[in-house]
């Protein structure tokens, strides 16, 4: 019985907590409307204790939308930069997940939507689920809407695309995950 009303208690505890987190965080996102910034968290090309740009890595970003919009591929200015020896906004390497992460990012524009964690039903992984509408000039822009655009739409463009012909895996397609996923 001990057992089971420290359990009750722990869980009772643990919904409290949650709700107190929630509710905090929703107080925090109301003051964004005032123009409140909602945590110090912010994309690496800004300095999050004066909120500025940092020249050195708004180029970077520059070059990444410059080298996409003059047609340069994803894998190409991850090859590129790695071989240059190019410090990378994120702790690994370039890649090209990342390349196409920092490409559909709204932040470069001043952008930043709130968002929440919801837990998939399967339990093991978080997605985020968009509260509302963008805040534009949230952040400082590191590049120009013009520039960001074009790059969206040469990327909605070149969707689904494979510029070889090659045939990398025998078996691409053809073997699947238990969960349902291609391998």
């Amino acid at each position: 019985i001990i057992s089971v009303v420290e359990l009750a208690a722990a869980n009772d505890y643990s919904a409290k907590l949650a709700d107190r987190v929630a509710s905090a965080w929703k107080r925090k996102r109301e003051k964004l409307a005032t123009g409140e910034k909602l945590t110090n968290i912010a994309p690496s090309w800004i300095d999050k204790s004066t909120w500025q740009l940092i020249p050195e890595k708004v180029a970077i970003v520059n070059r990444v939308f410059s080298l996409y919009a003059k047609g340069v591929g994803r894998p190409t200015i991850a090859r590129t930069l790695n071989q240059e020896k190019v410090t990378p906004l994120a702790k690994a390497a370039w890649s090209t997940s990342g390349i196409h992460a920092l490409l559909h990012s709204r932040s470069v524009i001043g952008e930043f939507t709130p968002c929440i964690l919801k837990t998939a039903d399967n339990g093991n992984y978080y997605h985020r689920i968009k509260l509302g509408n963008p805040i534009k000039n949230y952040y400082p822009a590191a590049i120009s809407e013009d520039l960001f655009f074009r790059v969206l739409s040469k990327l909605a463009q070149n969707k689904g695309r494979m510029k070889s012909e090659v045939i990398r895996n025998l078996f691409a397609g053809l073997a699947f995950c238990m969960c349902g996923g291609k391998m």
